[in-house]
């Protein structure tokens, strides 16, 4: 039934792909080939690598929203201390470590940088730097190694493992299946070349980063949770 039903899932999200006339995800591959050409741990202008990295032409939704700054937190941070969010990166990117330490340290050393940031900027009202929900985190990592991991939403993911009869669903953040799910769902939807050409069709020029991602895995957890997409079985 759990094959049926991501089998089912997969047509509907071609299905959208062929026939949405509105399609406005693709700012996620152009996001990425921004990243690919300009991110450089060892960059003497450690902020300005970082601004320019994450950087689009379509959207900046992934760091920019009502009350999600990510970004502009983040620099905020380097302009403090450039030495110490250098080896956060560092060790966030060591794929010789788990997952989950990775991520649950980064937050750890963001939320002592807030805590030195708000003790020198008294009247500052910034209470979130916008790295504890972990999409933030997995917009590094994916961008970083896009032919490991995926962008990541914790409630949209949790919603597509009950929409495909999973047996294991996360009462909060389980990072290490979110890799391995993905991991299969990728090489599930891989197989389907008309998918993949569909695919490829919204992403037109050398605007788009071309080499082997998992940001269509995003794209379909995402689609599963669309009214517009709902199947039924």
């Amino acid at each position: 039934m759990l094959v049926k039903k991501i089998e089912a899932y997969r047509a509907s999200y071609k299905n959208y792909l062929q026939n949405y006339p509105y399609y406005q995800e693709d700012y996620k591959w152009e996001a990425l080939l921004h990243f690919q050409n300009n991110w450089d741990i060892t960059a003497e202008d450690f902020g300005a690598m970082y601004d320019k990295s994450l950087h689009s032409n379509i959207s900046r939704k992934l760091w920019t929203r009502s009350g999600y700054e990510p970004k502009a937190m983040m620099l905020k941070f380097v302009a403090m201390q450039p030495d110490y969010v250098k080896s956060m990166f560092r060790d966030l990117f060591d794929e010789n470590k788990s997952i989950d330490s990775r991520v649950v340290r980064f937050v750890f050393y963001c939320d002592e940088l807030l805590s030195m940031y708000k003790q020198k900027n008294k009247n500052s009202i910034e209470n979130n730097h916008g790295h504890d929900n972990y999409e933030m985190i997995f917009v590094y990592l994916a961008f970083r190694y896009p032919e490991k991991y995926t962008l990541y939403n914790a409630p949209e993911f949790k919603e597509m493992l009950v929409k495909i009869g999973s047996a294991k669903i996360p009462l909060s953040h389980d990072l290490e299946q979110f890799v391995k799910v993905t991991k299969i769902l990728a090489n599930f939807l891989k197989k389907d070349e008309e998918l993949i050409a569909l695919i490829e069709q919204k992403k037109t020029g050398e605007e788009y980063y071309q080499d082997e991602n998992l940001l269509m895995v995003h794209d379909f957890y995402w689609s599963c949770n669309q009214e517009q997409f709902e199947i039924k079985i």
